[in-house]
């Protein structure tokens, strides 16, 4: 069986957005997983994960694999 499910990645400030946290919305549906269009700007990380928490989402670390300015993932 396979779910529907957003990912919210946090971002470090990115090339695009240098001084603010992104939160971006990526959906992951039948194993592929892309940009859902949604984002969000934030001086701090602690105001980009407050705005997650509000949403009753969890955290899950980021993978060494990851873009070094991802932070971390929520589902």
């Amino acid at each position: 069986m396979i779910y529907d499910v957003t990912v919210w990645a946090v971002y470090d400030r990115p090339t695009e957005y240098p001084a603010h946290y992104a939160v971006r919305s990526h959906a992951f549906d039948g194993g592929r997983l892309s940009y859902a269009g949604e984002c969000g700007l934030f001086p701090s990380l602690e105001d980009a994960r407050e705005s997650l928490l509000n949403r009753g989402l969890v955290c899950v670390p980021r993978n060494p694999a990851d873009d070094p300015v991802i932070v971390e993932c929520w589902i």
